[in-house]
């Protein structure tokens, strides 16, 4: 899928004369809500496209107390797709 994702980001800036960067923000947003909805809870998620191989990893971040009013420290868990 790295490789079709490069491809769909030329076509589209290409085709809808945008900058690159503009359509790869705009994927990862995507690809972000696409993440979150997974989830019951509200997540805190966020999606990092690699602009050279197409990669793509989604990053999802906890907090974790020590009780219900003091934080303690904030854990991040990613996925990597290929």
């Amino acid at each position: 899928m790295s490789r079709e994702i490069l491809l769909l980001v030329d076509a589209l800036s290409r085709e809808k004369n945008v900058d690159k960067e503009v359509v790869f923000e705009s994927l990862e947003s995507a690809l972000a809500s696409a993440t979150k909805k997974r989830f019951a809870d509200e997540a805190d998620v966020r999606v990092e496209i690699d602009r050279d191989s197409g990669e793509y990893e989604s990053f999802r971040r906890w907090e974790v107390m020590d009780d219900e009013t003091s934080r303690r420290r904030i854990c991040t868990s990613s996925w990597k797709r290929r």
